[in-house]
């Protein structure tokens, strides 16, 4: 049956996920609620924390919800670390300055003239999503920045989908659609009871509130 792969689908990307974020399309409480309860089912279910981040005008949402959860506007920046190897140089101090409003400086001194720039080297630090789960968002362009400023996260992670449009364009590796339900949150809630998940008190509070919508 479609309800027992959703959940046993959803049970195993939680568990082979190390890091998780859960991204709210601009839809208001609806969306939200539902966040709040799915990360309440990941919480219980597999012991797992998660990220949850609103794609739109955090103000607007209800005070009562946001009282559930810590709800984010946007992905947690990462750290550009800049690598040198100076085995074998003379380098003795290093200072750093910006040169305008979009350009930061950085010197070392002092540099042998043959210096080779291949002991430079830089990555990034900082949390990798394995796995993105959206909410009410019909196509990836719906969480709007959250989409285009990140799309490595997306291209390198696992992507449920939950949404309750009939236009969803069922971009996930995992699609839970119902567009029957008038809200994303009384779909959710549907979905717990088939796969036997009673709702604790916060997914409670956040599905009524979004039931409510």
């Amino acid at each position: 049956m479609q309800i027992d792969k959703d959940k046993d689908y959803i049970q195993d990307f939680v568990k082979l996920s190390e890091s998780i974020v859960i991204l709210c399309a601009d839809k208001g409480n609806d969306t939200v609620a539902a966040g709040i309860a799915l990360l309440s089912y990941i919480k219980e279910t597999a012991g797992k924390e998660a990220v949850l981040i609103y794609a739109g005008d955090i103000g607007k949402i209800s005070s009562s919800l946001m009282s559930l959860y810590d709800v984010q506007t946007e992905f947690e920046p990462k750290i550009l670390k800049v690598t040198i190897n100076h085995k074998d140089t003379t380098i003795k101090t290093v200072n750093y300055y910006k040169e305008s409003d979009s350009r930061l400086v950085l010197e070392m001194s002092p540099v042998e003239r043959n210096f080779d720039l291949g002991k430079i080297k830089y990555d990034f630090s900082g949390i990798d999503y394995d796995l993105i789960i959206t909410v009410g968002a019909s196509k990836l362009e719906d969480i709007g920045a959250l989409y285009q400023n990140n799309k490595g996260d997306f291209d390198k992670s696992t992507v449920v989908n939950i949404d309750n449009s009939s236009n969803n364009e069922n971009y996930g590796k995992l699609n839970i659609v119902d567009s029957e339900e008038d809200t994303i949150s009384s779909m959710l809630f549907k979905k717990f009871s088939e796969w036997g998940y009673v709702p604790d008190k916060t997914a409670s509070k956040a599905l009524l509130a979004g039931m409510s919508e």
